[in-house]
Parts: C-alpha cells; sequence; structure tokens
C-alpha cells in the first residue's frame, strides 16, 4: 500500500512540476534562410506600405546572425529615402542608419539606385518629362550589378528587350534609368557620377 501511495505521489510531482515548469523541447538553432525569413517578417508592415526592402548581407558571427537590410521609402518616385537596419538575431535586435534622407544632387560616386533616381530627375532633359506627372515611375540600374529577376521583382514596369538593346554599349559602371510619365516610358543612361550620358 505505501508502494502505491509513494509512486501515485511520486507521478503527481512529476505532473506537477512539468505543469509548473512547462519544459519545452530543446530547439534546433536558427539557420540562415530562418534569420532571413524572420527579419523579412519584421518589415513586413513597411513592405505592405509601399517601401523595399532588400537583403543585402547575412553572416553568422560568434553564433549570432546578422542581417543587413537596404529599406527605401517611396523606391520609385523623383524623391525616394534609403536607410539601411543592422539586424543581430537571436536574441532580436537592429540598429537603423539613415543613408538618403532627402531629395539633394548626390556628388560623387553613385552607389545606390536611390542616388540614380534622384540624380536623374534633377536633369533638366529628364526633370522636363516628369515635371508634368504627378505619378513619375523610376527604375535604375547599374549595369555590373543587373540580374533579369532582381530587376524584375523590382521593376515591375521593365521591358528587357529595351533594357538590353539600350544598355549594350553602356559601360560596367554607368547606369540605366527608366522613367515612366503620363503614359510614356524613356530610358536614360548616366555615368558612375550621376551626369547623362
Amino acid at each position: 500500500m505505501r508502494k502505491i501511495l509513494a509512486l501515485i505521489i511520486l507521478i503527481l510531482v512529476v505532473l506537477v512540476y512539468f505543469a509548473v515548469f512547462q519544459i519545452q523541447p530543446e530547439q534546433k538553432p536558427l539557420g540562415q534562410s530562418e534569420a532571413t525569413e524572420f527579419v523579412l517578417a519584421d518589415l513586413k508592415t513597411l513592405t505592405e506600405k509601399g517601401a523595399d526592402a532588400r537583403v543585402v548581407e547575412t553572416r553568422k558571427t560568434d553564433g549570432t546572425w546578422e542581417v543587413d537590410v537596404l529599406i527605401t521609402q517611396n523606391p520609385h518616385s523623383p524623391c525616394p529615402t534609403l536607410s539601411k537596419r543592422y539586424y543581430k538575431l537571436m536574441p532580436f535586435s537592429f540598429r537603423p542608419e539613415p543613408i538618403i534622407s532627402n531629395c539633394n544632387y548626390h556628388k560623387g560616386l553613385l552607389v545606390h539606385r536611390e542616388e540614380a533616381l534622384i540624380n536623374s530627375a534633377q536633369i533638366p532633359a529628364i526633370y522636363s518629362f516628369l515635371a508634368p506627372a504627378s505619378d513619375a515611375y523610376g527604375c535604375a540600374f547599374k549595369i555590373s550589378a543587373f540580374d533579369e529577376k532582381s530587376a524584375l521583382d523590382y521593376c515591375k514596369e521593365l521591358d528587357l528587350n529595351a533594357f538590353y538593346s539600350f544598355s549594350q554599349n553602356l559601360k560596367p559602371d554607368d547606369w540605366v534609368v527608366m522613367w515612366r510619365a503620363l503614359g510614356k516610358t524613356a530610358l536614360y543612361a548616366l555615368d558612375s557620377f550621376g551626369r547623362l550620358i
């Protein structure tokens, strides 16, 4: 009888222990694709409002995933803004850094497509094409970094045949900027410093 009572008490103690402490099964470590998906899920509220988010680097340092993301507000306008978020997980945190916060003409080497859009929209010949339109739509591509899939994901309006025909004699550091306004589309070539070619 005492053995049965002791066994019942032991079972009750074990059940209470599991109920109180809710022992979780050991979780497998976070992989690179899961880390990237977690970051993109965090950015979903921004992307649903029209922002563009692109992962530029993912690395693992001392067991922690670090994911760098460029975030563009108004990505197809003559005045996009650009910031960078440096994510760390797990535990989850990020540090924002503004890169482009106004529409000032960029002097120097163009690094980001947003700089190419801003510069091109301020060139008189292009400005006169865009000025009458309130809904101008632009995309910018560096020749050396052009990738069809990424380009079409970013720029749904891009005509690949027109792009290849237009860019065939450009240098790797040149940029192609596409603008659509008032139902018309135009392609422009910029050098690496944002000057019209």
